[in-house]
């Protein structure tokens, strides 16, 4: 245990792969429960795709599993950093998940490109991005990107919103049902990619018809955006009938998910309640 011990340290003189991923040390956050504040931080293994070690221990990531739930378990503790005076924080966590989602994503993990499709999207780590960092001549790489001066959300070499969209079309095209309505989302508002209403509705189809084994949040989400899609006329012939039946369906999967914990989809779930209550007074007034 050291209060001084990093959320982010990475050594970029041995990296894998052709993006270059450095490896990176794993090191968990502690908390003193007798006196109910943070112990600080303490190292718990060394990342290598080759070589993650645990202590004496150590192993082979095959598939990019490991690599993918550290990055996954960063990503979490990224969120419980809100406060305007953690934001440093916040953002190493986010960092320390996009190379961790870079190493599984070289290793061949499909969930992992869906995942840096997240981070690119929502620009987790405020310009601060490790393929920002790469792209940039190797001498000249710093916490910033562009020789610190320019993050990468205003970078040219770095198109944020491009890179978003190829990883949810890669793992689309590998058929990963949230690439595929996240694909959808991209083409809907013209994200990284000309705007085509007609691909967003074809995509949302495609991806609900295929989310019957997938957990509730998935297919929830895929019958909210087809239920947008039939009451607004996107990319389809409006049919309030249609959208009344999928906002159903979207209002069954995403109360699941919410009740199991994933509050990330309460919006869409409101307002799925909200297209019910819509829907139903507008079908009242055609049937009168």
């Amino acid at each position: 245990m050291n209060q001084d011990t990093p959320i982010l340290e990475f050594n970029a003189e041995y990296t894998y792969g052709e993006l270059e991923v450095p490896l990176i040390w794993v090191t968990v956050p502690l908390w003193d429960s007798a006196n109910d504040k943070s112990a600080g931080r303490t190292y718990m293994a060394c990342y290598a795709p080759d070589d993650v070690s645990y202590g004496a221990d150590s192993e082979k990531d095959e598939g990019g599993i490991q690599a993918l739930q550290f990055g996954s378990d960063y990503y979490n503790e990224a969120f419980s950093y809100q406060d305007s005076k953690e934001r440093e924080n916040r953002i190493d966590c986010f960092r320390a998940a996009e190379i961790f989602y870079l190493h599984s994503m070289q290793l061949g993990n499909v969930q992992a490109m869906v995942n840096l499709g997240y981070i690119y999207a929502y620009d987790r780590c405020e310009g601060y991005n490790w393929e920002c960092f790469f792209l940039n001549d190797f001498n000249d790489r710093c916490d910033g990107g562009c020789k610190g001066k320019t993050p990468a959300h205003q970078c040219e070499v770095f198109p944020r919103e491009k890179r978003a969209f190829e990883y949810f079309e890669r793992a689309a095209m590998l058929n990963n049902i949230e690439a595929m309505y996240k694909l959808g989302d991209c083409y809907e508002k013209g994200f990284g990619c000309d705007r085509d209403q007609n691909k967003a509705y074809t995509l949302y189809l495609q991806a609900y018809q295929l989310s019957g084994d997938e957990v509730s949040c998935i297919w929830g989400s895929c019958a909210y955006r087809l239920a947008t899609c039939y009451e607004f006329a996107l990319g389809t012939s409006p049919n309030y009938g249609k959208a009344l039946e999928f906002y159903h369906i979207a209002e069954t999967g995403l109360s699941e998910a919410v009740r199991s914990g994933d509050t990330y989809y309460e919006k869409n779930l409101s307002e799925s309640r909200k297209g019910i209550k819509r829907l139903r007074q507008e079908l009242d007034g055609i049937i009168d």
